[in-house]
């Protein structure tokens, strides 16, 4: 097989494995029906794991504007933007955190 055709090859794969993923059938659809909400403070952390590696033990390390890393909990500033974005106000609450924060977690 020459070279020059290895991309005529690589387009049919790409179109035959598309074909075959459309003609595997209508979709299926998943009801379901929304139990209850839940409102929780803006610092609600969960403990760290004991076999999760240390590098998730501060959490928004990167939330940073120029993605820089600040590994010290609550040493990025944030602001609300709730008034005039020439003047914003701090929201008194800044990543990086201390710990996972909850979200999405179930009681059992």
């Amino acid at each position: 097989m020459m070279p020059s055709t290895y991309p005529y090859l690589l387009a049919a794969a790409t179109a035959l494995a598309f074909t075959i993923g459309a003609s595997a059938g209508e979709p299926q659809r998943f009801p379901a029906t929304l139990a209850g909400h839940a409102a929780m403070p803006a610092m609600t952390f969960v403990p760290l794991p004991p076999d999760a590696p240390n590098s998730f033990a501060v959490s928004g390390k990167f939330a940073a504007a120029d993605r820089s890393r600040r590994a010290e909990p609550g040493t990025i500033p944030t602001s609300t933007f709730t008034s005039d974005p020439k003047a914003p106000r701090s929201s008194g609450y800044g990543p990086a955190a201390a710990g996972p924060a909850r979200a999405g977690h179930e009681r059992h």
